[in-house]
């Protein structure tokens, strides 16, 4: 089996040209479109009782080091415990019922509806970062 690819070099050289102020504004637009995508599965994944969880999901920006870009998904803006839809969290990690140092206290399981929609969003999250990150690398270096 043989596989030729052209134009590599020509990529590769334009590439090094190109600053890395401008490669980062480039990864962290990927970064932020895929995170964007698993926000809206999240989203749609949301328990609908009352449409707060729904309503109070949010994709930002948490880390930014050097190279090093993340994006998350968080129920309230503050948090997942800080906000008035704070609820939402015991539904998707569990809590405990009784009283805190009783001996009779039952653990209540996670629906982990959140986590189950990122894990389902994940490939179709990548192959959207890799292809606006290819957009971005065409208008880059035209």
């Amino acid at each position: 089996m043989e596989i030729t690819v052209r134009g590599m070099r020509e990529l590769d050289a334009a590439i090094r040209k190109a600053t890395s102020k401008q490669l980062q504004a480039v990864a962290r637009s990927a970064v932020a479109a895929a995170g964007k995508h698993i926000g809206r599965s999240v989203k749609a994944e949301a328990p609908r009782k009352t449409g707060l969880t729904r309503r109070k999901v949010y994709v930002r920006s948490w880390k930014r080091k050097g190279d090093y870009v993340a994006y998350g998904v968080q129920i309230g803006k503050q948090g997942w415990y800080k906000d008035v839809s704070f609820y939402a969290a015991f539904v998707e990690f569990g809590w405990k019922t009784g009283k805190r140092g009783s001996k009779n206290r039952k653990q209540i399981a996670g629906r982990f509806w959140a986590r189950r929609a990122a894990e389902s969003a994940k490939a179709e999250a990548l192959r959207i970062g890799v292809a606006d990150m290819r957009i971005g690398l065409v208008l880059l270096l035209q």
